[in-house]
């Protein structure tokens, strides 16, 4: 029972709160217009100061985060080309592949994962999945920049891309933490106490957003990619990573974060892209909506099954 009691815990405040974005949106208080705004203005204001605070009260020296980072990185390389190849298999029409591929390797990461390691392991105990996020993050961008290329009638460049990297808030905010933590530089308690209360407004904002942003139109013309896109996000690599894994050692928070980069729903970004590229934005919305819904029970589980065997 205390297991489940605090699996329940992990994920249900991300729930909760993306209900009360649903119902925001649902009362007309907010539209499409004020959501994407809103969605831009949290990750380049906010995220920054939520990963600099949890990697500037993290214990460096108890890090043992280089080898899950790698296996992080090479298993998600893995899904990206499997997903590349796969979709190529199912579908013709380079937009919908395009959609899916995205869909598929490109997860919320930074919205589910530092509020379900915070819930767990409390504050100030959570800099590897702070770390994560900074590694993983710029991954997803460079790989959703190639897919999105690939499949565009009209080539954009990459140029764009090494300034979006440089500038990325994630990168950002963590590159900061390293350096006041490396070099030991003071921070004066009114300019931590600033950070730390702006650090606690990216999740619950987000959130809220996201659940503002859920749309359920007309599903009949898109039965097959959304059960590709979502069976392949939410169950199928899952299913493949994290036994791997497991078997390779991996426990605790270090498991917890694989946990939430592989089972994370869609990344809500990926919607934003694919409609500025002109691909198929419907479809790419309802693989956010429906699996950040999916995803916040499949956790569930994943949280559950693993803290039963005491593994996190």
């Amino acid at each position: 029972m205390e297991n489940l009691i605090i699996s329940l815990n992990a994920v249900l405040p991300l729930l909760l709160s993306m209900g009360v974005g649903y119902f925001v949106r649902l009362r007309k208080w907010v539209d499409d217009a004020f959501v994407t705004k809103c969605n831009a203005f949290t990750f380049k204001v906010f995220m920054g100061f939520l990963l600099f605070s949890n990697l500037y009260t993290a214990d460096l020296s108890s890090f043992s985060a280089i080898k899950m980072i790698l296996f992080a990185v090479i298993a998600e390389t893995g899904v990206f080309f499997a997903s590349f190849f796969g979709i190529r298999r199912f579908f013709q029409e380079g937009g919908t592949r395009a959609v899916l591929t995205q869909a598929i390797f490109r997860g919320n990461y930074v919205i589910f994962g530092i509020p379900i390691a915070t819930s767990i392991y409390g504050e100030g105990n959570v800099g590897e999945a702070a770390l994560l996020a900074a590694v993983c993050v710029p991954l997803f961008n460079v790989f959703a920049v190639i897919v999105m290329e690939y499949y565009s009638p009209s080539k954009k460049g990459m140029k764009s891309l090494f300034r979006g990297l440089l500038t990325n808030p994630a990168i950002v905010g963590v590159s900061a933490a390293l350096v006041v933590l490396l070099l030991k530089i003071p921070i004066p308690t009114a300019v931590e106490k600033t950070i730390t209360d702006l650090s606690r407004v990216s999740t619950p904002l987000s959130l809220v957003l996201l659940g503002a942003s859920f749309r359920f139109r007309s599903l009949r013309s898109n039965v097959k990619p959304l059960l590709v896109g979502l069976g392949g996000k939410i169950i199928l690599f899952p299913m493949l990573i994290l036994p791997t894994a497991i078997l390779l050692g991996f426990r605790g928070l270090d498991l917890l974060c694989l946990v939430i980069m592989f089972a994370s729903p869609t990344a809500v970004t990926s919607y934003t892209m694919a409609s500025a590229y002109g691909y198929d934005g419907e479809l790419a919305g309802q693989l956010v909506v429906f699996g950040s819904i999916l995803a916040t029970f499949t956790i569930f589980l994943w949280i559950f099954v693993l803290k039963s065997f005491s593994m996190i």
